[in-house]
């Protein structure tokens, strides 16, 4: 088992590949972008050095940011495109979701990895995946990128940001993941 923050490598996709040699399967959570930024911008919000504003534009070439608008693109597009081919052997699931629910998300992670996991495993991952229980095991000494308990910061979408965003999500994101940022949902949804 592994777990990963990234983008899946194209060879996920090839047949050919998952016939010789068969691929574990797959739970991969997603969320709505604008969280995604907004949590990534407050995080490294020192580092980068630019407005928000100027984040949400965000790097084509992956070199200013650790992930932004083009980086989620490729994780949602790269996913979508593995979860549409193979949907049986990955299972998509919302950030939300997760947050809404966490023991009916994790036991959906069990059953998809084919984990025999007991109640007491389960309440323990709950508990262990709390803002308050990883805020208490946050290294001491590092003090730049905290858990903020109540999940919020100082960055928030002006109206021009959001269009910004929206126009750049509709020239290049193929699966929308139901999160519905056009009229129509496009590609793979959950």
């Amino acid at each position: 088992m592994a777990s990963t923050h990234s983008i899946p490598p194209n060879a996920a996709q090839w047949g050919w590949l998952r016939a010789l040699a068969p691929l574990p399967p797959y739970a991969v959570v997603v969320r709505d972008i604008p969280d995604v930024l907004i949590s990534n911008y407050e995080k490294w919000r020192e580092r980068y050095g630019v407005s928000f504003s100027r984040y949400v534009a965000g790097d084509p070439w992956q070199k200013a940011y650790i992930c932004d608008v083009w980086w989620y693109i490729r994780y949602l597009n790269q996913w979508g495109e593995v979860a549409s081919r193979y949907p049986r052997d990955t299972m998509v699931m919302t950030y939300e979701s997760f947050r809404d629910d966490p023991r009916s998300a994790l036991e959906k992670i069990a059953r998809q990895l084919r984990l025999d996991l007991s109640p007491a495993a389960l309440d323990a991952g709950v508990a262990g995946g709390t803002k308050e229980a990883m805020a208490k095991a946050q290294d001491p000494d590092i003090q730049d990128f905290p858990v903020r308990a109540d999940g919020t910061g100082r960055a928030a979408f002006s109206d021009e940001d959001r269009a910004l965003m929206l126009a750049i999500l509709d020239r290049h994101l193929r699966h929308d993941f139901g999160y519905g940022y056009f009229d129509k949902p496009r590609g793979f949804q959950i």
